[in-house]
């Protein structure tokens, strides 16, 4: 009796959203690929902000796990791990089972990950709680991704991808100032436990509003082709060459947003908590303008690399002032970044660059997710621990507060590694193959493209 009064409630829940569903389809079908692809892209904007929360919360974490550096950008960098390794994994699966129950199971994860690292008081569990948000968050930008190329003409996949990284960018520029004051207000394992609350609700939409499309593709002759489509994507080795410019430009916003950018702007121009966390949201900002440009312009030019090279120069230029120019003005800091990040947001032009050289649709999961292996591997694993320990290597052992003190000498020689990586990007791009926008071999359509 217990148990079936525990169960009605879902029960009926499953019913009513069942019915939803039905009516939705009936009523708006045309609407139906923007519905998921706009609450996938929210999904997007969820994983970010898991992925940059230790930003907000830098000094109280030092503190409650006594740690240095490297240690922090390592606990930090559990979540790429888990993000870096499972990217191939969740293009195969997305390609197999499609986004409803895979996004249905990332939120889940991404909720007990938030969960587990709210109620930690030691490094280990916290590493833990990291590595599982890590795990679900790492369908998110595939999904997201996915969803646009399954069920959008190819025509709109570069807009709808740069798009999607305006709806997780602004989600972060509008809360990230507002999350940093609500941490120092009602503590870090507080707001951890209010973000995993966030994950139960995307639970819900995603079972209920997402929908696998059926295509027109034999899966048993899919599962055949999987392993040689997976080995023809390896050994090509423009798609090592566009993963590896990726990973440059993408290295320098987990970096800054995701943890030492907020320290930085605080030594920097000696500015508050609260002001650093306004000057860190134009990164995103940045980012969220940025992406859908660039993405919009090169598909009206009809060139990719051209634009590959614009942004490369200008992230150069304008990082390497933010870092190094003397300034002490907040307002020229937060100028420099956004326009850091407006021309580094342009970094995802690659994916469609990537498509187009191997001419794919019916894996395009595969594809992305190897694209974003390397890139999150370079810009997120890698980088945040090399630059926590190259702060290591100059500290002087002053501490404040149980916290390490960090010159203005110390960041410059540490975020040196961000102008340095995207300097290799100019040394990538004359290998690149242009595509001019187009498919270099026919590609497999779907009944919905145009």
């Amino acid at each position: 009796m217990r148990k079936a009064l525990f169960l009605a409630p879902f029960y009926c829940l499953n019913l009513a959203g069942s019915a939803i569903l039905q009516q939705m389809e009936a009523k708006q079908n045309n609407a139906l690929p923007w519905i998921m692809w706009i609450l996938a892209s929210c999904f997007y904007c969820y994983g970010l902000f898991l992925q940059i929360t230790p930003s907000t919360m830098t000094n109280q974490l030092m503190s409650a796990f006594s740690m240095n550096n490297l240690q922090l950008g390592h606990l930090t960098a559990f979540y790429f791990y888990a993000y870096t390794l499972m990217q191939i994994p969740v293009g195969l699966l997305l390609d197999r089972y499609g986004p409803r129950r895979l996004l249905t199971l990332a939120a889940i994860t991404c909720a007990i990950g938030c969960w587990l690292f709210s109620i930690s008081h030691d490094y280990d569990l916290a590493a833990i709680g990291r590595l599982i948000t890590g795990f679900g968050a790492s369908f998110a930008a595939i999904g997201c991704l996915n969803i646009a190329a399954i069920w959008f003409p190819v025509k709109r996949f570069a807009f709808l991808a740069g798009l999607s990284m305006t709806i997780g960018m602004l989600g972060i520029t509008i809360g990230v100032s507002p999350f940093t004051w609500l941490t120092h207000q009602i503590h870090w394992q507080n707001t951890m436990l209010m973000l995993s609350g966030i994950g139960i609700i995307f639970v819900f939409l995603a079972w209920f509003i997402l929908k696998d499309q059926t295509v027109d593709i034999d899966i048993d002759r899919l599962e055949e082709q999987t392993t040689p489509q997976l080995k023809q994507i390896i050994r090509n080795h423009q798609n090592w060459l566009l993963a590896i410019y990726t990973g440059l430009m993408f290295a320098g916003i987990p970096v800054l947003g995701a943890l030492w950018g907020l320290p930085f702007a605080m030594q920097k121009c000696g500015l508050s908590h609260h002001d650093a966390a306004i000057i860190v949201a134009m990164l995103y900002l940045g980012w969220a303008t940025g992406g859908p440009f660039w993405g919009w312009y090169s598909d009206y030019i009809c060139q990719r690399k051209k634009i590959l090279y614009t942004i490369s120069t200008g992230a150069l230029i304008s990082i390497t002032l933010a870092i190094y120019l003397p300034i002490t003005s907040g307002i020229i800091l937060g100028a420099l970044f956004f326009i850091f990040a407006f021309f580094g947001g342009g970094f995802i032009i690659t994916f469609s660059l990537i498509r187009e050289i191997n001419a794919t649709k019916n894996n395009s999961g595969s594809l992305l997710g190897f694209m974003n292996t390397i890139n999150i591997f370079i810009g997120g694993a890698l980088a945040q621990p090399l630059v926590g320990w190259f702060l290591d290597l100059t500290w002087d052992g002053g501490y404040k507060n149980g916290v390490p003190i960090h010159t203005l000498g110390d960041f410059h020689d540490a975020l040196a590694f961000i102008p340095i990586a995207i300097g290799t990007t100019l040394i990538i791009l004359p290998f690149i193959r242009e595509t001019f926008c187009q498919y270099i071999t026919p590609v497999i359509k779907l009944d919905n493209d145009k």
